[in-house]
């Protein structure tokens, strides 16, 4: 597969290969990626989607060489100074990722749950990221209305999906308002518990106004929908 393709999340099953070097998002557009949109992100534009029938592994040389970033700049919070023009990933289906750095995403909006995941925003999907790095990545709460607030997990957002991290590096991500470098979180709309992951790697540098390494709750749950974080191993600093 070519990482380039941006309907490759449509695939039912995918293995794409990335050589070293750097890969920048780069065709626009607009899409809704609010909260509700369960299953059904818009590949068209912007972020990379894996879409609710895919099953997609990427695959890099190394974290150190292999880069897929949303942007050029990273801008952690300092108003608009970065260039990312959206988050990496906005995972529904099923996504591995090995060996690779996602950097520089960027998502804020005055719409409930498009400011969510900087790097990447897992809905009901499932993410596994193995001896990666998620640096420099930015969610924003730029809404207008009070109850209608944004900004979590500025290098990963989990709304009801499953993410195992292994020997994976988080440092350096913004969140304005909740998980700087993860928020995991149950909402009721998707109907199911959220679970989180961590074997092994480093958070570090990481920033928001609650939980600057990891943020758990539950949004609006009811029905006894809640959420499984654990951690072994892990470097938190």
């Amino acid at each position: 597969g070519d990482l380039t393709d941006r309907g490759c999340g449509v695939l039912a099953t995918t293995s794409i290969s990335v050589p070293t070097g750097t890969i920048t998002l780069s065709l626009t557009g607009t899409e809704n990626d609010g909260l509700y949109q369960a299953g059904s992100p818009n590949n068209s534009f912007n972020d990379l989607d894996i879409l609710a029938s895919a099953t997609v592994t990427i695959t890099g040389q190394s974290a150190a060489t292999t880069i897929i970033q949303a942007g050029t700049i990273a801008d952690n919070g300092t108003g608009g100074v970065g260039n990312g023009i959206d988050r990496v990933f906005d995972v529904a289906g099923n996504l591995v990722l090995e060996n690779v750095t996602v950097q520089n995403g960027l998502v804020s909006s005055d719409n409930l749950g498009q400011g969510l995941g900087g790097g990447i925003f897992v809905r009901r999907g499932v993410l596994t990221l193995n001896d990666s790095i998620i640096t420099g990545n930015t969610a924003l709460d730029d809404s207008t209305t009070a109850a209608n607030y944004d900004g979590f997990g500025g290098g990963i957002a989990n709304g009801s999906g499953t993410v195992q991290l292994n020997n994976t590096n988080l440092t350096n991500n913004f969140a304005e308002t909740g998980g700087g470098a993860v928020s995991t979180f149950a909402a009721a709309s998707f109907g199911q518990a959220a679970a989180f992951h961590i074997n092994g790697g480093t958070f570090s540098g990481n920033q928001a106004r609650e939980g600057a390494a990891i943020q758990e709750f539950s949004y609006n749950a009811t029905g006894g929908i809640d959420g499984v974080l654990s951690l072994d191993g892990v470097t938190i600093s």
